[in-house]
């Protein structure tokens, strides 16, 4: 557990987490990786862990699964599917939503972040709303410069206040990084925020499902 202004959550399921062992929790076809992204301070880098999981019709096209950032980046620019951005809840860290990533990367390329603080992101940085949405603006820019496919974001819990907040600030400075769609799971919204400028596509149920 980790304690934030007099709050305890826990952070880290499953406990001591073997990222780039995908096997020893029942996945395959993933690669675990790292972006580095630089923190509100304009001078600060921020170390961002991520699994990609390739899509089950696809597992096969990629000889190269190393752990690296430039063998999710060759993958990235070379999938023919569509992305989904996970965001995941508050008790876990990225490796506990399996059973999600088996479901969705039936149609889905994903992609699932572990916050600053969670996992063995950032932890030379605060924990803070603000701090990971800057991070997850921009690790959105790195996956949009990679790929011209559709780019839907799936948030669980925590991670649908995460991920409105994250589409927001995207409206707001990149107009001409299209969303598209957001997918949100036992809803988290935090106080004051709304949907502004994100729609969701009509076809996600049928697409998820």
């Amino acid at each position: 557990m980790r304690q934030i202004k007099n709050v305890l959550i826990l952070v880290d399921q499953p406990k001591n987490p073997e990222f780039n062992n995908p096997a020893k929790y029942n996945i395959d076809g993933v690669v675990n990786f790292y972006v580095t992204t630089l923190d509100l301070d304009n001078s600060t880098l921020v170390n961002i862990g991520a699994w990609m999981i390739i899509p089950d019709d696809e597992i096969n096209s990629y000889a190269d699964k190393s752990h690296t950032v430039a063998t999710a980046s060759d993958i990235l620019s070379r999938t023919k599917k569509p992305i989904l951005l996970y965001m995941h809840g508050v008790a876990c860290n990225r490796i506990l939503p399996v059973g999600t990533y088996t479901v969705a990367r039936k149609n889905f390329l994903v992609i699932a972040v572990d916050y600053r603080g969670f996992g063995d992101s950032g932890p030379n940085v605060e924990l803070s709303e603000s701090g990971v949405v800057n991070d997850n603006v921009q690790l959105y820019k790195w996956v949009r410069a990679k790929t011209e496919n559709p780019i839907y974001v799936w948030g669980h819990s925590l991670g649908t206040a995460l991920s409105t907040h994250t589409l927001y600030e995207v409206a707001l400075t990149e107009r001409n990084l299209a969303i598209q769609g957001n997918v949100t799971y036992h809803q988290f919204p935090p106080v004051g925020y709304k949907h502004v400028g994100i729609t969701k596509d009509p076809k996600i149920p049928e697409i998820i499902l």
